[in-house]
């Protein structure tokens, strides 16, 4: 679990910093963009399939 989340972050933060060009959609489908990644990581990187999940 942590591995996965600690790669996930690593590509969001990635992603943000605009080194990443194109995110695999599964990783997209997983970020809640309305959230602010410095005030709340894990709900910018898992808040997406959170909604969906519960």
């Amino acid at each position: 679990m942590v591995k996965v989340l600690v790669s996930l972050s690593a590509m969001a933060a990635a992603a943000t910093a605009g080194s990443v060009t194109e995110l695999p959609a599964s990783v997209t489908k997983l970020i809640d963009y309305s959230a602010n990644p410095c005030e709340d990581f894990y709900q910018y990187a898992c808040g997406a399939w959170y909604k969906d999940a519960v």
